[in-house]
């Protein structure tokens, strides 16, 4: 795109301004702001003024159009890209950091309710029989629940052995 073209779709490159607002629209979420510049929807998004204070959605491509016309502008625009960018992964990051640390929540709960359940099994087998010694599933469920609780990252794996003792 030359400089006659950009300026008669959007406005005289050199009178724009950018104050700062730039915002990712979402992985996967259709953006509903288009690009003054090349009329795509587009994630990142870079807010920018003209001398009468008209807003104008660019896309991260097109900014690179004020390099050629605005450096001053353009370099605001590659640090505001930088920071968006570093911004998306770090919230990215995040949610699968979030994202495995709630499995693991589920996880324990899942195991307490089980050793629960265990410590019942046994319990309820010697008033029901009176009798100290205890089937082979029994046995080893009692024996499970002598050994130290579990990392964090084995927490479903006990569950599930507590479950397969539990139903034999």
């Amino acid at each position: 795109m030359n400089k006659q073209e950009f300026t008669t779709k959007v406005g005289d490159p050199a009178k724009f301004l950018f104050r700062g607002q730039c915002y990712d629209a979402g992985p996967g979420i259709p953006s509903r702001r288009r690009c003054a510049c090349c009329d795509h929807l587009i994630r990142q998004v870079f807010v920018l003024h003209d001398s009468l204070g008209h807003k104008f959605y660019f896309g991260s491509g097109c900014i690179d159009h004020f390099g050629k016309w605005n450096k001053p502008l353009h370099t605001k625009l590659k640090a505001a890209r930088i920071w968006l960018r570093t911004w998306i992964k770090a919230k990215m990051h995040d949610t699968r950091r979030e994202r495995r640390l709630e499995a693991l929540r589920i996880s324990e709960t899942e195991y307490k309710l089980m050793k629960k359940q265990a410590a019942g099994a046994i319990k309820e087998y010697h008033r029901k029989t009176g009798k100290q010694w205890l089937p082979e599933n029994l046995f080893n469920l009692q024996a499970m629940l002598g050994q130290d609780k579990p990392r964090p990252t084995q927490f479903a794996q006990r569950a599930e052995e507590f479950r397969r003792y539990l139903t034999v």
